[in-house]
């Protein structure tokens, strides 16, 4: 399933990928292709075919990734609500909890979900700065979490909903 054979343009790819989207929708697809484009130049390959596969990647990858914004948008607060003194007070215990939990456990597994969960950091980087390999940093960061999981279920939590029972 490739684009139109007889356009072999960005903008006719990212017709061809988003055809339901806006036109606006897929000029900015474009255009923000071309910045990441220029933005990283320097990773950019040398040959022709390779920069084609490439630029056409970072729009597949910007098309999925508006796709999954409007499949899960972020509700906007109205203005002028404040939340309740309860929801508040819920936040700061639920807050004490997190940390409470995460206190709870070893460096190594701190270091690494601050690394990769908080700083977003890719699993090169930390396994750069750990002295680790990529794999083995995943792995952690994955042990991690179901340490946390385990540690927050046994502090009162909802293990599917995320929330207190």
């Amino acid at each position: 399933m490739g684009p139109d054979p007889g356009d072999d343009t960005l903008e006719g790819f990212v017709r061809h990928i988003a055809p339901s989207a806006s036109e606006a929708d897929r000029e900015d697809i474009v255009q923000e292709t071309r910045l990441r484009e220029l933005s990283h130049a320097s990773s950019a390959p040398t040959d022709d075919a390779g920069l084609g596969r490439w630029r056409r990647s970072i729009a597949r990858n910007l098309v999925r990734d508006r796709w999954r914004r409007s499949r899960f948008p972020v509700p906007a607060e109205a203005p002028g609500e404040a939340p309740s003194v309860e929801e508040q007070l819920v936040a700061l215990v639920e807050g004490d909890a997190v940390r409470a939990a995460f206190a709870n456990l070893s460096p190594l597994f701190r270091q690494v979900l601050f690394l990769r969960v908080v700083e977003r950091r890719p699993a090169a980087e930390v396994a750069a700065l750990l002295a680790r390999n990529p794999a083995d940093i995943r792995q952690i960061q994955h042990r991690a979490l179901v340490r946390l999981r385990s540690e927050l279920v046994g502090r009162g939590w909802n293990d599917h909903a995320g929330e207190r029972r």
